[in-house]
């Protein structure tokens, strides 16, 4: 069954999530927080997946949101983590121990989906069709 998600995330993303997920999923894309929590009053959605490191926005703030709002806060919550820098690496496992706490689902790293220098999509859509069936 295909389920509808809401993507909040850079334009680099795109390409992965829709690589892994657009022929099993509908995805509906947007860049900005405020785009997002519009999109999310405007209809019903099973799932948000949000990039950790937005450039103009705050994942944490829109996950509070999220989780504030009794219309949405039943929506699972998927962070992903696609820097693969050495900081964003050392900070990780914080960032996903405070998103976890807000209400987050799940919190996937990149670099846990990368083997041999090939990313595996289809353990990233295993991993986040997992939260889907829970």
């Amino acid at each position: 069954m295909q389920r509808r998600i809401l993507v909040l995330q850079d334009t680099e993303f795109r390409p992965v999530l829709k690589r892994a997920l657009g022929t099993f999923h509908r995805l509906e894309y947007c860049d900005r927080v405020s785009e997002a929590l519009h999109a999310l009053r405007s209809g019903p959605f099973d799932l948000i997946i949000s990039q950790v490191y937005l450039k103009e926005d705050d994942m944490f703030d829109f996950l509070l949101q999220v989780e504030e709002d009794p219309s949405l806060a039943n929506i699972p919550f998927i962070c992903v983590a696609m820097s693969q820098s050495e900081l964003a690496h050392h900070f990780n496992f914080t960032l996903s121990l405070c998103a976890v706490k807000m209400g987050a689902a799940s919190y996937l790293e990149a670099d846990n989906f990368c083997k041999e220098g090939e990313f595996d999509y289809d353990a990233l859509r295993k991993s986040i069709e997992s939260v889907l069936h829970r």
